[in-house]
């Protein structure tokens, strides 16, 4: 019985060891897998500031409308910090809006927004300085237009809010922020 004893004392022994060892090695794969996704799902940021809002040519009309219109357009903005490498900053102060469309009166007492394809294409202005670990990459000062908007077959397929900015600020920033507008 002693031997019997021994023996299971031995390979109860021997399973803690190989236990102890594949956890560890589990562990120290788990916590490597982890620092890699970190890294690579690292991104960068986009500050936004927009600057005197009731003085834009269109951002809607009454402070509700403009509110609305500056918070759609930020996050916007932010969401493109994905596509930028870690430690980069954007930092963008917008200066004027110029929506596509023209606001209509309707029957009923409230306005919508028609889109015709004439003189009434979207612009923005803007100042904007690309950092990396605090010092300043790129830095300019842009005015956005897109004149061919209503050409546009990404912008005509969806019903989005803002669509057609949305889409001007996409070709800008692959353009001017990252240069990757060749490689679309």
């Amino acid at each position: 019985m002693s031997t019997c004893s021994s023996r299971s004392k031995t390979l109860a022994a021997s399973a803690v060891v190989l236990a102890s060892s594949l956890a560890s090695s589990f562990a120290r794969s788990l916590a490597g897998s982890l620092i890699f996704a970190t890294a690579a799902h690292a991104t960068g940021t986009v500050q936004v500031d927009f600057v005197e809002p009731a003085k834009y040519a269109d951002a809607g009309h009454g402070t509700r409308d403009i509110e609305r219109t500056t918070q759609a357009l930020g996050d916007y903005l932010k969401s493109l910090g994905k596509k930028l490498p870690d430690g980069q900053v954007l930092s963008v102060a917008v200066t004027d809006i110029d929506l596509a469309g023209e606001l209509r009166p309707t029957r009923n007492g409230n306005e919508v927004r028609v889109v015709r394809g004439r003189a009434d294409w979207p612009s923005m202005k803007m100042r904007w300085t690309l950092t990396q670990d605090g010092r300043s990459i790129k830095s300019a000062e842009d005015k956005l237009a897109d004149m061919n908007y209503t050409n546009s077959t990404v912008a005509l397929r969806s019903s989005e809010p803002f669509i057609f900015e949305r889409h001007m600020i996409d070709r800008w920033f692959s353009e001017q922020v990252t240069g990757t507008a060749a490689a679309r």
